[in-house]
């Protein structure tokens, strides 16, 4: 029973990973790209090296959460 609880956690948190990353890099593509002028001067505050960084970050959530998934798929079988 602890496996399938610790599996279950690893499924929501890779889901709750994978929902932030993927929200996270559309908000700094709306930022980036948007034309209102709310989204112009986020992008001006954020700055390149910023952006990369948060991008970078919102990728990195993106990809651990597909790997909990992956891996908590693969001990079920």
């Amino acid at each position: 029973m602890a496996a399938r609880g610790s599996t279950l956690a690893q499924v929501l948190f890779g889901l709750l990973l994978l929902v932030a990353g993927l929200a996270g890099m559309a908000a700094l593509i709306v930022v980036t790209y948007g034309d209102s002028a709310t989204a112009q001067a986020w992008s001006l505050r954020l700055g390149l090296s910023l952006s990369l960084l948060l991008s970078a970050v919102a990728q990195t959530m993106v990809l651990a959460g597909g790997w909990l998934l992956w891996r908590s798929n693969r001990r079920r079988r």
